[in-house]
């Protein structure tokens, strides 16, 4: 192990025995004697530490005297605790375990130095983005701002009566959490004392890193709420865009959504109880409220315009910055720290990130060569046990679908666990939902890099259909080979089973381009199909049945179709 290497990294021996999962990597390695070397690829594997399992990504460096390095990506992933006068380390406060003895053949000088992922940031320039962020951003700790810029209205739809929810019973511990909350949302006038007839439940929610949330339950008020069909942005598009930047940097704002006001004739909506304290109605933005995300939506396209589309991406309360080139990137962060200070908003500077390569983003992982999955996000799936209930499967299915995106036909696997979401079927966990199980977790877990879209190469889309799904793949060809860019599968209605295999197939193509359709509309792209019959779809005279209906959906742009036997090479 070294703590001064930023990533962990392969030898060639480890390269050679798992050579089928070596993915591209952009990666330059910087080692202690100023020796930079490209990587010769990244490889997934999972690693058990005592009986702690998961995922780790490997850069691959074929000058590596090791068989393995691990790094401090490592050592945070599995809370590494290294005891130097006792000789021993452990992980995750778990018993301590004597180091290996290696022989002095064994023993080797090479140390590497941390860097970023793809392309090497100086540290110079490291430096100078923190220095100038700084002097920018005011140190306002404990502080909670509000804009000026809007406020939040909740309208009722017509004849809406009062909602008036009991107070739920708390152990004393939570009850304990929600008394600490209330007193510090007081201090900083986010809530103020309250006499409504309207009154919703508080809850305490526990967060990933153990520490919890004070939620106000609104579900009975957003049903009486009106709709705001103001648009969010659409998340895959920010995606795309953001694969194709070199210099990312992630903004965050504290507190978000308490940072902006309530009009005043909307507060009484947003009261709550709490035995002992009495009632309170929010000043500030609640988190929970219907049209919540519409309203901060609304204020970061106000603040944001189409004049900066191309390069801030504001999505729910997340901002990020992207540029090509640092010189860039520096004089438009200035402008999106400005234009938020000049908005009265106040930033969090310890969670913000400025400059870097790599970047994590609603759950993946972002950097030059692609997007990846976030090895943290995805620890909860591997260690989730197996479900016990219906509520417990839609969440496994919930949690997995998230990266559906990175899985290959990844509809047809978890048709087994779907199956026990029907009120028809009783519930039981057999082989067949086990092994469907440890086919996610796997996938999950060799995940490959999807590619960023090149708009100037020709996409093709893969196809295929079983007797209960269809899948697709986006791919475009590269000098290495041909790469994923985004994975898509759906499971079939009963009516659709019913198909013909030919119809299947054909339901596969029409329905996959359809899904890439913001990808290959308007380009000339091709099809690859492992059904025959398909080949000549197009050259059908006089198609009849369902067949014409779906042949009349084919695109004029469709270059050709190819059949190869094989979906995924």
């Amino acid at each position: 192990m070294d703590s001064g290497a930023q990533f962990c990294l392969a030898g060639p021996k480890m390269m050679q025995d798992l050579a089928d999962r070596i993915r591209p990597s952009p990666t330059v390695i910087g080692f202690a004697n100023s020796q930079d070397e490209s990587s010769s690829g990244c490889l997934p594997v999972m690693l058990q530490i005592d009986r702690e399992a998961g995922r780790v990504v490997l850069e691959c460096v074929e000058i590596l005297p090791v068989e393995m390095v691990l790094g401090a990506d490592f050592g945070r992933r599995w809370k590494i605790d290294i005891g130097i006068g006792r000789d021993q380390w452990r992980s995750n406060d778990g018993p301590w375990h004597d180091f290996a003895k290696p022989s002095k053949a064994t023993v080797h000088s090479y140390a590497i130095t941390p860097e970023c992922a793809g392309i090497t940031v100086k540290p110079s320039e490291r430096e100078l983005v923190l220095q100038k962020v700084m002097r920018l951003i005011p140190d306002v700790s404990g502080e909670l701002g509000y804009t000026d810029k809007i406020k939040h209205k909740i309208e009722l739809i017509e004849g809406a009566r009062p909602v008036c929810q009991r107070a739920r019973r708390m152990s004393d511990k939570m009850e304990k959490i929600a008394m600490e909350h209330v007193s510090k949302m007081l201090r900083e006038g986010v809530i103020e004392k309250a006499c409504s007839e309207w009154n919703s439940a508080p809850v305490i929610v526990k967060k990933s890193d153990g520490s919890h949330k004070f939620c106000v339950d609104y579900r009975d008020l957003n049903k009486v709420t009106k709709k705001d069909g103001y648009p969010c942005k659409n998340m895959d598009e920010i995606l795309d865009k953001l694969r194709k930047a070199r210099y990312i940097s992630k903004i965050d704002l504290k507190s978000a959504y308490h940072q902006v006001l309530m009009e005043e004739s909307s507060k009484e909506y947003t009261a709550f109880s709490l035995p002992g304290l009495g009632q309170f109605q929010f000043r500030r933005l609640p988190f929970g409220l219907k049209c919540a995300p519409m309203t901060f939506q609304r204020l970061m396209d106000k603040l944001f315009c189409s004049k900066v589309e191309k390069h801030v991406f504001a999505y729910l309360d997340d901002i990020i910055l992207v540029r090509v080139t640092f010189e860039q990137h520096m004089v438009w962060l200035e402008r999106v720290i400005r234009t938020l200070i000049d908005a009265k908003l106040v930033v969090n500077r310890d969670k913000c990130e400025f400059c870097c390569q790599s970047v994590k983003f609603l759950g993946y992982v972002l950097d030059s060569s692609g997007l990846r999955v976030d090895s943290d996000r995805v620890h909860p799936i591997y260690e989730n046990p197996e479900p016990k209930n219906v509520k417990q499967v839609r969440r496994l299915l919930g949690m997995v679908g998230w990266y559906s995106r990175f899985i290959k036909n990844e509809a047809e696997i978890k048709v087994p666990l779907a199956k026990l979401l029907r009120k028809d079927v009783v519930f039981v966990w057999g082989a067949e939902q086990e092994q469907a199980f440890e086919t996610l977790k796997r996938c999950l877990s060799e995940a490959p890099v999807l590619m960023r879209p090149d708009f100037a190469k020709e996409f093709s889309i893969q196809t295929d259909a079983s007797d209960y799904a269809v899948g697709a793949v986006l791919t475009q060809e590269y000098e290495d080979g041909e790469h994923p860019v985004y994975y898509v599968s759906r499971v079939l209605s009963r009516a659709e089973q019913r198909y013909t295999t030919t119809e299947k197939e054909c339901l596969a193509v029409i329905w996959a381009i359809e899904k890439f359709r913001p990808y290959v509309e308007g380009s000339r792209f091709k099809v690859v199909t492992d059904h025959r019959a398909l080949t000549w779809l197009r050259s059908f005279k006089d198609p009849q049945g369902r067949v014409a209906r779906i042949y009349l959906c084919l695109p004029i742009t469709l270059k050709q179709m190819w059949s190869n036997g094989v979906i995924e090479r």
